[in-house]
């Protein structure tokens, strides 16, 4: 079994830093289709112009590069902007743009695997509330905000195997802050979580955190139930059901496990083959 130290740092967890293989100092570079289909656009508005006139076949090519790309290194483009790649087309925007029209065209379980740049069913081991002290305020200051960790041992990986191996014992972490729930995570629990690496930028270590919008913006906030824990980053499988009461990925609020596992399998499949 491989164990994974990963250092927890940085409080803004937008993917803007380059990626370190977590075995390695040495950045990890391969080839990427994602890189060569951004560069294939020369700016937002030629993006933006075809994308509005894509056939649905032509959306499903992106989506499959995208998916793939993210599955084997959810890194990589990271990785390319360390290298001094020059985008003339935002990753960040194209992947926006993208999974709007996504999200219109295809079903939402399509929505919810692209968005998602990894997924995984995982067992909670441990949990941890640390003081996260960050710069913040008047030049200078530190800031202490409370921060949760959670180790996890991996039982299966749906989206994210170029990064995480089965049976790994791995940290993600999540602020309070991020919404008006702790999302009750429980020792002992079996969950299915949407994580997202990220590299610190000074540093450069690796860190993992919770996608905690893969299905709400946070625009929405207010509409949320603070007790409500079993949705918005977090879906526990609880009796052999997996419990989703957003109905995030679009199949029901409780599913038993292996018919929904098979699904998302199914749908990853079909994806990877467009």
């Amino acid at each position: 079994m491989k164990i994974y130290k990963v250092c927890l740092i940085g409080f803004i967890i937008f993917p803007i830093s380059p990626s370190f293989s977590q075995n390695s100092n040495k950045l990890v570079g391969k080839d990427s289709s994602y890189v060569k289909l951004l560069d294939c656009f020369h700016s937002s508005d030629e993006f933006y112009q075809k994308l509005n006139s894509m056939t649905l076949d032509e959306l499903k090519h992106n989506d499959r590069v995208v998916f793939g790309s993210e599955d084997d290194d959810p890194l990589n483009i990271n990785i390319a902007i360390e290298n001094h790649h020059k985008f003339n087309l935002s990753p960040a925007y194209f992947k926006t743009r993208l999974l709007e029209s996504i999200k219109i065209r295809q079903s939402k379980l399509d929505y919810i695997l692209l968005k998602a740049p990894c997924l995984v069913k995982a067992k909670i081991i441990d949990i941890k509330k640390i003081n996260y002290k960050v710069l913040g305020g008047p030049p200078g200051t530190l800031i202490t905000l409370p921060r949760i960790d959670i180790t996890i041992h991996i039982d299966e990986i749906f989206k994210g195997k170029g990064y995480f191996r089965e049976k790994d014992i791995t940290t993600f972490y999540y602020f309070p802050m991020w919404r008006p729930t702790n999302w009750n995570f429980k020792i002992g629990e079996t969950c299915l979580l949407p994580l997202q690496p990220l590299i610190e930028n000074n540093s450069k270590e690796v860190m993992v955190a919770l996608v905690a919008w893969l299905d709400k913006q946070g625009s929405d906030i207010n509409e949320i139930n603070s007790k409500d824990g079993e949705s918005y980053g977090r879906y526990p499988i609880i009796d052999g059901e997996i419990i989703d009461r957003a109905n995030s990925f679009g199949v029901g609020t409780k599913v038993k496990w292996e018919k929904f596992r098979s699904l998302i399998i199914n749908e990853i499949n079909k994806i990877k083959s467009w």
